[in-house]
C-alpha cells in the first residue's frame, strides 16, 4: 500500500477515532504534535509518528468489526488488557479461551455467515504481547495450511493455539513472530513428521565488523 494512502486511510482516521479530534487535514508530524499536548506527554510524538504494525482489516469485514466492537466492548476491554500484561502462555491460552467464546462477527450482506472473532483479535494481541509470544490464528491461507497439516484446523482456538506455541524453542523458531515467517514451510524446519529439518531460522552473526544474515 502506498505509505500516503496507509495514513489517509488507516493510521490518521484511527487516531482521530482513539483521542476524539480531528486529524484529517494533518500531516502525522503535525497529529503528532497535537497528540503530545493533548496527553502533556512528549514521549508520545515519537510513538505516534512511528512505523505501525496491524492497522489493516480484510476491508469486507471492516465496518461489521467495527460494530461488533462496540456490541462487546465490555467482553473484549479485560482481553486487551490481559494481553497487554502477558506473562505466560498459559494466560495466553486463557485468552485463546475466552477468544473462542465470543460471538462470530457477521458478515456483511450473507447472514449466518461470519469471521471468528480470533482473526480480527488475535494479531492486535500478537502486537500487545511483549514476548511476542501469542499466535497469530487468522484467516491466512499459510496458517490455514498449518493447522490442517498438524491436524488442528478444526480444532478449538486454545488446541490451535497450543500447536502453535509447541513449535517455539524448535529449529531456531523462538516466537511468534518467527512463526509466522515461515509457518508456510514448517515441515522444512520441524523434525515432527520424522524426517531431519532441512533449514534453520535466520540467524545473526558478525563477521569483519558487520551484521549478516545467514541461513544455515
Amino acid at each position: 500500500m502506498n505509505p500516503h494512502t496507509h495514513l489517509v486511510t488507516v493510521k490518521i482516521p484511527a487516531l482521530s477515532t482513539i483521542f476524539h479530534q480531528d486529524y484529517s487535514k494533518d500531516t502525522l508530524s503535525q497529529a503528532a504534535n497535537k497528540i503530545s499536548a493533548l496527553t502533556g506527554d512528549r514521549a508520545i510524538k515519537p510513538l505516534v509518528e512511528d512505523l505501525t504494525g496491524f492497522t489493516n482489516i480484510y476491508n469486507a469485514y471492516r465496518n461489521s468489526s467495527e460494530r461488533w466492537v462496540h456490541r462487546n466492548f465490555r467482553r473484549l476491554s479485560p482481553l486487551f488488557l490481559a494481553a497487554y500484561n502477558l506473562k505466560s502462555d498459559a494466560a495466553g491460552r486463557d485468552i485463546a479461551k475466552k477468544i473462542d467464546a465470543l460471538p462470530t462477527i457477521p458478515s456483511p450482506g450473507r447472514p449466518g455467515a461470519g469471521m471468528h472473532p480470533a482473526s480480527l483479535l488475535s494479531p492486535a494481541f500478537f502486537a500487545l504481547d511483549a514476548r511476542l509470544r501469542f499466535p497469530i490464528i487468522n484467516g491466512r491461507d499459510t496458517v490455514r495450511r498449518l493447522l490442517k497439516r498438524f491436524g488442528v484446523l478444526d480444532a478449538s482456538l486454545s488446541e490451535q493455539y497450543d500447536c502453535m506455541t509447541s513449535f517455539y524453542g524448535h529449529a531456531g523458531i523462538k516466537d511468534a513472530a518467527d512463526l509466522d515467517q515461515v509457518a508456510d514451510d514448517l515441515e522444512d524446519f520441524s523434525s515432527l513428521a520424522g524426517r531431519p529439518r532441512k533449514k534453520k531460522i535466520l540467524k545473526k552473526k558478525r563477521e569483519q565488523g558487520r551484521s549478516l544474515l545467514t541461513c544455515h
